[in-house]
């Protein structure tokens, strides 16, 4: 990341847990909430969140657009 000039916001981790669950059609997150594998994703997901409001907030109003029959 420091070679790119990018902010990690999480880890997440290899554990065989996540594919078990998902191929069984059951997420981690869904099947195992209190597990560590599962608070990874969620506390990521959380970061995500709060980075998109920060840029949604910092960008101001968007493009005036106007129709016309002209």
């Amino acid at each position: 990341a420091s070679e790119y000039g990018v902010e990690v916001i999480g880890r997440l981790p290899l554990d065989i847990t996540i594919r078990e669950k998902t191929d069984s059609g059951n997420p981690v997150v869904a099947s195992e909430a209190d597990s560590a594998v599962a608070r990874a994703y969620l506390d990521l997901a959380d970061k995500v969140g709060v980075g998109i409001q920060q840029l949604a907030s910092s960008q101001g109003a968007g493009p005036t657009i106007t129709v016309s029959d002209d």
